[in-house]
C-alpha cells in the first residue's frame, strides 16, 4: 500500500478495521486489477464495493464516488500563501529582466 494512503489513514486515525480503510483498500485492489490485468468493471460491481464494507449504496454510483473524493479532501490541506505557479511566473520574469 502506498505511503500517501497510509499517511492519510494515520491523519484520520483509521485502523484496518475502520469502514473507510476497508472501502479504500477494496477500491485500490479493484483498481489494480483493472490497470494491471485489464479487468473490466461494470456499474453493479462498483456499487458492490460500498455494500461489501457496510456503506449505504442507495444513491447513484457517481454520488458514491463523489462521497469518497469529498471525504478524502475535506480539511486535509490549505493552499500555501505563495502558489507554485505564481512563484514560477515571478522567477521567470526576473530571469527575463535581471536588471530590475
Amino acid at each position: 500500500m502506498g505511503s500517501l494512503l497510509l499517511g492519510w489513514y494515520k491523519l484520520k486515525n483509521y485502523d484496518e478495521n475502520h469502514q473507510w480503510y476497508k472501502l479504500l483498500d477494496t477500491i485500490r485492489l479493484l483498481r489494480n486489477d483493472v490497470v494491471h490485468q485489464g479487468k473490466s468493471v461494470n456499474e453493479p460491481e462498483i456499487r458492490t464495493l460500498w455494500r461489501k464494507v457496510g456503506f449505504e449504496d442507495s444513491v447513484s454510483s457517481i454520488d458514491l464516488m463523489m462521497q469518497v473524493l469529498n471525504h478524502a479532501i475535506e480539511n486535509c490541506w490549505s493552499p500555501p500563501s505563495e502558489l507554485l505557479l505564481r512563484s514560477l511566473y515571478e522567477w521567470g520574469l526576473t530571469q527575463l529582466n535581471p536588471a530590475s
